[in-house]
């Protein structure tokens, strides 16, 4: 069965998602191919881990700076 149409059958219109898609580099800021998800942007995640939550705010804040120092 085609995954589309058997979502389409439990799910009304109104609350269905657009999946994931590349947008090519001709369609975006970045001039790069870029997987454009902002229809799951907004999901929710829990763990039971505290050590997962805590790297997960450390990510959070991360701007990028912190990979100028290492060597590739």
């Amino acid at each position: 069965m085609n995954l589309g149409k058997w979502i389409s059958s439990i799910v009304p219109p109104s609350k269905q998602k657009m999946a994931a898609r590349w947008l090519q580099p001709n369609e975006n800021l970045w001039r790069l191919p870029v997987l454009e998800c902002t229809q799951h942007a907004g999901m929710v995640s829990f763990t039971g881990s505290s050590e997962v939550a805590k790297k997960y705010c450390e990510l959070r804040c991360a701007s990028g700076q912190e990979l100028l120092r290492l060597d590739f």
